[in-house]
């Protein structure tokens, strides 16, 4: 995970504002979901890469791969709206922050309005229908620098694929999987370099969050118990 143990962000002062306390909290959970949904999602990603034999069906590495991205997208997003409210404008992390993720809120924008688009779509000049949900492209390293492999996944039923893609030119892929990006309504998003950009992130709030407390500090609430309940009669569940 992005944020280790002993980040400030995990251990609030006692003392604070309810309102701060609420937006500090949104700020590490959208830091943390992000980071997970990312790398879940890498996980899928690199999954495409396997025998044919030994990977679950296109359809399902297509539902995981895409409920990741947008969810990463939609953390991502959220974030957005937290941090000009829980820090400083001032804050140098948090301009970098939403320069480099613009793109984001057109691409969340397009998806918003995913049905308007589709009552307003025209007949293509070739079969099938473009992807509603997108195209995820990832880069892999191949068996020596001299070749690389590449992953593209279109979910969809009679779907097909732009002639463009999102990977080409990029840097050689680092191992295991690299340069995950997703296309959708025109837009070409990098979800490793959003992943990158959100630990730049924490690394700077990090440094301006409030010091941790020596001597007390507060944690997630879970509560585990047993209840007496009387069940209709003729439940079958006990």
């Amino acid at each position: 995970m992005i944020l280790k143990e002993t980040s400030p962000l995990l251990r609030l002062p006692n003392g604070l504002p309810a309102a701060l306390v609420q937006l500090l909290d949104g700020v590490r959970y959208g830091i943390e979901m992000a980071d997970l949904s990312y790398q879940r999602l890498a996980g899928t990603m690199l999954s495409l890469f396997a025998p044919e034999s030994e990977r679950p069906p296109s359809h399902v590495l297509a539902t995981s791969a895409f409920l990741d991205a947008w969810s990463m997208i939609n953390s991502v997003s959220r974030l957005r709206k937290l941090i000009p409210q829980a820090y400083d404008a001032r804050v140098p992390a948090q301009k970098v922050f939403l320069d480099e993720t613009e793109a984001l809120r057109q691409l969340r924008n397009s998806i918003e309005h995913a049905d308007e688009r589709i009552l307003r779509a025209e007949p293509f000049p070739m079969p099938g229908t473009p992807p509603l949900w997108g195209i995820l492209e990832c880069l892999a390293p191949g068996p020596s620098r001299r070749t690389a492999r590449c992953a593209s996944l279109t979910p969809g039923t009679r779907t097909f694929r732009w002639a463009s893609s999102a990977v080409v030119d990029c840097p050689y892929p680092k191992s295991p999987v690299d340069h995950i990006s997703i296309t959708a309504f025109d837009v070409e998003l990098s979800l490793t370099k959003m992943h990158e950009v959100v630990e730049r992130l924490a690394r700077g709030l990090e440094e301006v969050s409030p010091p941790i407390e020596p001597t007390f500090s507060f944690s997630d609430l879970l509560m585990v118990f047993e209840t007496p309940y009387d069940a209709p009669e003729g439940d079958k569940s006990g």
